[in-house]
């Protein structure tokens, strides 16, 4: 494995990351908004912050999407909920899974101190990331903090 920090940074937060389109809830959480299953509910809560755009645009920022699986998701989505619902949704369904994980305050004022770059490879920075339940607005900035540098894949 590469690295290079950014190879190291998307590493030590993917997994926090993931939590936004892989958590228990997420799928219920878009069902909520009137979404339909998996893909409608992963382009909906990823795209949001581009408005509601059709698949062409998405196909061209998220790279590695079969644009067939893209096109059948959107522009749909918007007919179903808005882009300013989703942000909300995901943000909630994420805050549950990582506090039901054991985040505590403590890991979450931590996490930006992982995007300074470092000498050592990423296997040897990892921590436990504690136990008991995270305050919301700690939990909040983890979030935004990975969902700003983690939505473009390092290579």
């Amino acid at each position: 494995m590469s690295d290079h920090p950014a190879r190291r940074l998307w590493a030590t937060l993917e997994t926090i990351h993931d939590v936004v389109y892989f958590a228990p809830g997420v799928r219920d959480a878009g069902v909520g908004l009137g979404l339909r299953g998996f893909w409608m509910t992963y382009f909906a809560f990823r795209a949001a912050p581009l408005g509601a755009v059709g698949a062409e645009p998405v196909i061209a920022c998220f790279a590695g999407f079969e644009s067939g699986i893209v096109a059948k998701a959107l522009p749909d989505v918007w007919s179903r909920t808005t882009p300013e619902a989703c942000p909300d949704a995901r943000r909630s369904v994420s805050v549950d899974a990582l506090t039901a994980a054991g985040i505590d305050e403590s890991s979450c004022a931590a996490a930006p101190r992982c995007q300074r770059p470092s000498r050592k490879p990423h296997h040897q920075d990892r921590r436990d990331i504690g136990s008991g339940r995270a305050p919301t607005r700690a939990v909040r900035l983890l979030l935004r903090m990975t969902a700003i540098g983690m939505d473009t894949k390092a290579e």
